[in-house]
């Protein structure tokens, strides 16, 4: 299915919200595409645990396919494939897959008496 630019805009920005927002202060990311397929790729500089530097995220019906790949150069290695992913699982799967965090950890410090 193909979106128009305004659709692909709002899409992408979704994806970007349930990552947790704040991607390229986390991980570093850049070069943030929008697709016409209704998708965003981008780069990210932090080093991932499974060797991916670009990821994927494509709006499948209502659900999401995630793409992990590795980009060096011309050589594109294909690190991880993802189809069936809700939304609710999208940080998740990224966390899990990468070792990077996209949001900061909550401190609670104990109060004193």
């Amino acid at each position: 299915m193909t979106y128009s630019t305004e659709e692909q805009k709002l899409i992408a920005e979704t994806i970007i919200e349930q990552l947790g927002g704040h991607l390229t202060a986390m991980i570093g990311a850049n070069h943030m595409y929008h697709h016409a397929e209704g998708a965003l790729s981008f780069k990210f500089k932090a080093r991932a645990s499974n060797g991916a530097n670009h990821c994927k995220v494509t709006l499948v019906d209502d659900l999401y396919t995630v793409v992990f790949t590795s980009v060096r150069g011309t050589k594109v290695t294909v690190k991880g494939e993802f189809e069936g992913i809700y939304n609710d699982q999208l940080k998740a799967l990224f966390e899990r897959e990468t070792g990077l965090y996209l949001t900061m950890p909550t401190i609670r410090f104990a109060r004193q008496a």
